[in-house]
C-alpha cells in the first residue's frame, strides 16, 4: 500500500478509471463467455438427445427385422431405417450419417459419393482422420458414445469455401455395428454472440466514454484545486500572506482544507502583527533607552555645572532680613496704591453707568414721543384730505380752503419725515448706548479681578515678610546641605 501513498491523485483516479474500464469489459466478456458454454452445451444436449431419437428408430427397424424377433428381413429392415434416417432434418440443414466400425460409409444424405467407401483415409483439412476419431469414441467409452471435433464443408457450401470447425456426437448401434453421428457447427454460436456483442457494444462504449469523461471532471474538479492549494501552503509556508486562497465558498473536503488555510492564514498575519509590533516596542525601547542615556549625560552635565556654581558661593549672604524686608514694605506701597487707583476708577465707572442709564431712558422716552408725533402726522394728513374732498365738493367758494388744506398736507409730511430722521438718530444712540453700557460693564468685572489681585497681593507679601525670617534660616539650611554635597561629589 505504500506505493500507493507515492502516486499522485489524478493517477489514482485515472487508476481507477482504468479498473472501472476492465470490469466494465471483463464482466460482459465473462457473460459472454458463459453464454457461449450454456448455448454449447444446449447444442451438445440437443445433438446428443437428436443421434439417440435416430439410435432408436434403427432399434425399432432392428426390432421388427428377423435379428430382433420380427417377420422383416435385416436387409429390408436396414433399407427402410437408412432412407427414414436420411429424410430426417433439424436447424433446416443438419443431418444424420451412418459409418460403420472399418470405417466405411454407410449413409451419408449430403454426400451419397461417400456411400460404400472405406473412410480410413479420410481427413479433414487439418490432417485428422475424423471416422476412424468416431470409432475410437464409442470403442472407448463404456456407453458407447461420445463428442468428437474437427473441421467439415457446412451444408450447401461450394468446394471452394473452406471447412468450418464441427463438433459431432455418435453413438454405436452394436447389433448391426452401425455408428451414427450428427454435428453442430459452432461458427453460428460466435456469430450469435457476435450480434449480441455488437447490439451491448455501443451501449458500452457509450458508458465508457461517460465514466471517461465523468472521471476527467472529477479528476480536474480535485486535482486542480489541490494543486492550488499547495501553492498556497507553500506561499504560506514561506511566509508570503498576501497569497489568495480559493476554493473558500466550496462544500466538499477541499473547501474544508480552503477555510483551514484561511484560519491558518489569518493566524499567520496576527503573528506577523504581533511580531512588527515586537520588532517596534524593541526598537522604541532602545530610542527611549539611547534617550535616557543621553537625557543622564546632560544631567549629570548639569548637575556638575549647578555644584561649579554651588562651590563659588552661589548661595551668598547677600539675601539680609533687612533688605528683604525693604523690598516686601515697597510693594506694600505700591499695592496700597494701587487699591487707591482702582476705587477712584470704580466710582468713575459707577458715574458713567449712571449717565449711560439716564441716556438710555431718556431715548426711550424721545423715541415715545417720536411715536406720538408719526401719529398726529397721520391724523393731519387724514384731516388735510378731508379737507381737500370737501373743498372739492364745495366747488369754487371752496378752492381757498382747499389752498389752506394742501399746504397743511405738505407740513404734515415734513413733520413725517423730520420724524423718521429723529427716530434713526434716537435708534444710533440706543444702540451706541447700549455698546457702551455693555463695555462698561465689562471694565467694572476687570476692575474687580484687578482689586481682587491686589488684595491678594497684599496679603501674600505680608506672609512673605512674616516667613522671611524662616527663609533666611532655611537659606543657611539649603547652603551648608549643598557644600557638603559637593564636597561629597568632589571626593566621588
Amino acid at each position: 500500500m505504500k506505493s500507493l501513498s507515492n502516486l499522485k491523485i489524478s493517477t489514482k483516479l485515472n487508476v481507477i478509471l482504468l479498473v472501472s474500464i476492465v470490469l466494465a469489459l471483463t464482466l460482459p466478456a465473462l457473460q459472454f463467455l458463459d453464454m457461449k458454454s450454456h448455448m454449447l452445451a444446449d447444442r451438445y444436449a440437443k445433438t446428443k438427445e437428436l443421434v439417440e431419437v435416430t439410435y432408436g428408430i434403427i432399434e425399432h427397424f432392428h426390432n421388427i427385422s428377423t435379428d430382433g424377433g420380427g417377420i422383416i428381413a435385416v436387409e429390408e429392415a436396414q433399407k427402410q431405417a437408412l432412407e427414414t434416417i436420411s429424410k430426417l432434418r433439424y436447424s433446416e440443414k443438419e443431418y444424420f450419417w451412418i459409418n460403420d466400425t472399418s470405417p466405411r460409409m454407410i449413409m451419408h444424405p449430403y454426400k451419397p459419393e461417400l456411400n460404400g467407401k472405406d473412410l480410413t483415409n479420410f481427413k479433414d483439412p487439418t490432417g485428422k482422420a475424423l471416422f476412424i476419431d468416431f470409432v475410437k469414441v464409442v470403442s472407448s467409452t463404456p456407453e458407447a458414445e461420445g463428442f468428437s471435433d474437427y473441421m467439415w464443408p457446412a451444408p450447401g457450401a461450394s468446394k471452394e469455401e473452406p471447412p468450418i470447425k464441427k463438433i459431432s456426437f455418435v453413438k454405436l448401434f452394436k447389433p448391426w455395428g452401425w455408428v451414427i453421428g450428427s454435428g453442430i457447427y459452432i461458427h453460428d454460436v460466435n456469430e450469435r454472440i457476435l450480434d449480441v456483442l455488437s447490439g451491448i457494444m455501443p451501449k458500452l462504449l457509450i458508458i465508457m466514454g461517460l465514466m471517461i469523461f465523468f472521471n476527467l471532471k472529477i479528476t480536474r474538479d480535485i486535482r486542480q484545486p489541490i494543486l492550488q492549494t499547495a501553492k498556497t501552503m507553500e506561499a504560506l509556508s514561506n511566509g508570503d500572506t498576501s497569497v489568495e486562497i480559493s476554493g473558500i465558498d466550496r462544500q466538499d473536503e477541499i473547501g474544508t482544507m480552503a477555510r483551514t488555510l484561511q484560519t491558518f492564514r489569518a493566524s499567520l498575519m496576527k503573528q506577523a502583527e504581533l511580531a512588527e509590533k515586537e520588532r517596534r516596542a524593541d526598537f522604541d525601547k532602545q530610542e527611549k533607552s539611547k534617550r535616557m542615556d543621553e537625557i543622564i549625560t546632560d544631567f549629570n552635565a548639569r548637575i556638575h555645572a549647578l555644584l561649579n556654581e554651588f562651590s563659588t558661593d552661589t548661595i551668598s549672604d547677600g539675601i539680609t532680613s533687612t533688605n528683604l524686608n525693604s523690598s516686601i514694605n515697597e510693594v506694600n506701597q505700591y499695592v496700597l496704591r494701587t487699591q487707591e487707583a482702582i476705587a477712584e476708577a470704580t466710582q468713575k465707572v459707577d458715574t458713567t453707568m449712571n449717565t449711560v442709564s439716564d441716556l438710555v431712558t431718556s431715548a426711550h422716552k424721545i423715541g415715545e414721543i417720536t411715536k406720538l408725533i408719526n401719529s398726529i402726522t397721520s391724523k393731519t394728513n387724514l384731516l388735510a384730505l378731508n379737507a381737500t374732498i370737501e373743498a372739492a365738493r364745495a366747488g369754487d367758494a371752496g378752492k381757498g380752503f382747499s389752498v389752506v388744506a394742501n399746504e397743511v398736507k405738505v407740513l404734515a409730511n415734513q413733520t413725517a419725515q423730520a420724524t423718521e430722521d429723529i427716530t434713526q438718530q434716537i435708534n444710533m444712540i440706543q444702540q451706541v448706548t447700549n455698546t457702551t453700557e455693555t463695555a462698561v460693564d465689562e471694565i467694572n468685572q476687570s476692575i474687580n479681578v484687578v482689586a481682587d489681585s491686589a488684595e491678594n497681593t497684599k496679603n501674600a507679601s505680608q506672609n512673605v515678610l512674616d516667613s522671611s525670617g524662616e527663609i533666611l534660616e532655611w537659606t543657611s539650611r539649603i547652603r551648608f546641605a549643598v557644600e557638603d554635597f559637593l564636597r561629597k561629589v568632589k571626593s566621588v
